[in-house]
């Protein structure tokens, strides 16, 4: 008859073993998952007006929300959009622009893209600066060696874990064009960070740090325009917090936004 006390250590130590086995898959799942993303941001995001906003492996094609696939998106299913501008939108447009869902994310993409063609002339997209950010390396972000002794409760310690997988990347990029009703040159500076799941290393949020110079009045009116076409054009307020919704007629015209494109 087998020592119980050398039968507990053994499942102990294997049940540890596969548990760090699936933590170590993990990591790598979604360093690769990030690195993935990076790697397409930077070789699709300066052909924005010819191809559309690419999500996958597939570069040929643009973004479609009815094909996502974790394996080869680079985008999460609950993506978010966020631009707190440093002076208030003019109405309707809420204070700060907030979009939600994979859905709302790739039509806005087709948005702007039509409206800003609907302005412009030889659009085109530059990369400026790209900068990886990695981990935080704060005190409070560290994998702890041993039991936690400070009265912390244990799903502290998994947050950590993920703290210290969080990675993002920051992209500053030039826009150009010129003017259908002036022929002139204009042109945008815009840095975005685009911060990846420390979990699926999937894009989860989209932020944009800084427009420059602030698009002008007649970029709003057309870009409200496009939006009552979908069933987007609301008043101020509407949603959470100015968050976009979904409407069954804007899933509807995301179709037809790709193929129009």
């Amino acid at each position: 008859m087998g020592d119980p006390y050398s039968t507990t250590f053994c499942l102990h130590v294997s049940y540890n073993l596969t548990a760090i086995h699936l933590l170590f898959t993990k990591c790598i799942s979604s360093t690769l998952r990030s690195g993935r993303g990076i790697y397409i941001l930077q070789q699709t995001l300066p052909t924005f007006f010819s191809t559309g906003l690419v999500s996958s492996l597939n570069t040929s094609a643009p973004a479609s929300p009815y094909e996502h696939d974790e394996d080869t998106s680079i985008y999460s299913r609950n993506v978010r959009l966020v631009y707190r501008p440093p002076m208030p939108f003019p109405p309707p447009f809420p204070h700060v622009l907030q979009v939600e869902g994979l859905s709302l994310y790739l039509t806005s993409s087709v948005i702007l893209r039509h409206t800003l063609n609907a302005l412009y002339t030889d659009l085109r997209v530059e990369l400026q600066h790209v900068r990886v950010h990695g981990p935080r390396t704060s005190s409070t972000s560290g994998l702890s060696t041993g039991p936690p002794h400070d009265g912390r409760a244990p799903h502290t310690q998994v947050e950590n874990t993920r703290s210290i997988r969080e990675k993002s990347l920051f992209v500053g990029i030039s826009v150009r064009g010129t003017s259908r009703v002036s022929k002139a040159e204009n042109g945008w500076e815009v840095n975005s960070t685009y911060t990846f799941s420390p979990v699926t290393g999937l894009i989860h949020l989209h932020s944009i740090d800084s427009i420059h110079p602030a698009p002008h009045q007649a970029f709003f009116d057309a870009l409200q325009a496009a939006l009552s076409k979908i069933g987007l054009g609301g008043t101020p307020g509407e949603g959470a917090g100015g968050m976009a919704q979904a409407s069954p007629q804007s899933q509807s015209h995301y179709q037809n936004s790709v193929n129009r494109s």
